[in-house]
């Protein structure tokens, strides 16, 4: 190979290489510069409270009113966050038990919103393991609005 073909062909592979190193960085850009995990909350409480929304609220921030028999999906950063539920109200509850979890990056949860009834009903969040939050979406329909 002559030597003035040598030096576009290593300019050439250089540049290649260069696109790909920066591929990684320009996706991690897209993101928002962080990192996120998906997050599937999900309500199929039954008839009681049907005809209602449910708050969803992240780190004290309502993200979601869930109709019953629906599920939304949501882009978290990764990190601590908590997650918690309410029928009755806009903000969240101060003295409610919140479920609190890890994010990580690349990976999806499922949050299943859990009705018990007794003479005062209770409202709460269950994680569900991947298989059965896999599961549990093919009962109810996607809201991709949430109000």
């Amino acid at each position: 190979m002559n030597h003035a073909i040598r030096k576009p062909a290593r300019a050439l592979l250089v540049g290649i290489l260069l696109l790909f190193a920066a591929m990684p960085q320009q996706a991690h850009a897209q993101g928002g510069g962080q990192e996120q995990g998906t997050v599937y909350l999900i309500r199929r409480t039954g008839f009681s409270g049907a005809l209602d929304g449910y708050s969803i609220f992240m780190d004290g921030q309502r993200i979601c009113v869930l109709n019953n028999k629906k599920y939304s999906v949501h882009q978290v950063p990764a990190g601590e966050h908590s997650f918690n539920v309410r029928f009755d109200g806009k903000t969240e509850k101060a003295n409610k038990e919140p479920l609190v979890m890890q994010i990580e990056a690349g990976r999806e949860y499922y949050i299943n919103v859990l009705q018990r009834e007794g003479i005062v009903s209770k409202v709460t969040l269950q994680e569900l393991a991947g298989s059965s939050g896999k599961r549990a979406l093919e009962d109810v329909s996607r809201d991709d609005s949430c109000r």
